[in-house]
């Protein structure tokens, strides 16, 4: 019976790294491998005084969950909104990874993708806050944001 056992956890191991693109015993050493510089989580970024500013490189556009509350019900709902990912490179050189999803500054660095203005992970920009602008259409305010290039 004992037997039986360890064939099976051994086969459940076998299925495990079959099912997997890389093989587990062909991985190099990995206690000499370094840890990258970015750290896979992001921090969202709300600026808050005009001509706060970020210096790094743009790493694309995704889509974020963010849980929601109906101020009448109390319920909780899953918004899924697109936010700008983005390698912020600090003053002492160190990075991070921030998002930002104001709909202006996704739409920005959407065309700028589009157009080639931008190539995600490899052309550097700064994105500067610009303060809230009153909006055409409904009495709310949205943040506004320029973003340039940088030339290295």
């Amino acid at each position: 019976m004992e037997n039986e056992v360890i064939n099976t956890k051994q086969q459940e191991f076998v299925d495990f790294q079959a099912s997997h693109a890389v093989s587990l015993p062909t991985l190099p050493n990995l206690q000499d491998a370094v840890e990258g510089d970015i750290a896979l989580g992001s921090n969202y970024w709300t600026p808050v005084d005009v001509g706060e500013f970020k210096r790094g490189i743009v790493c694309g556009i995704e889509i974020q969950e963010y849980e929601k509350v109906d101020e009448v019900t109390g319920e909780f709902s899953v918004l899924n909104l697109p936010v700008v990912v983005f390698a912020e490179q600090r003053a002492d050189l160190s990075w991070s990874k921030i998002s930002n999803g104001s709909k202006r500054l996704v739409a920005t660095i959407e065309q700028s993708i589009k157009s080639g203005s931008i190539t995600p992970m490899r052309t550097a920009c700064q994105i500067k806050y610009l303060g809230k602008v009153k909006n055409s259409t409904n009495s709310f305010k949205s943040d506004t944001f320029e973003v340039k290039t940088l030339i290295i």
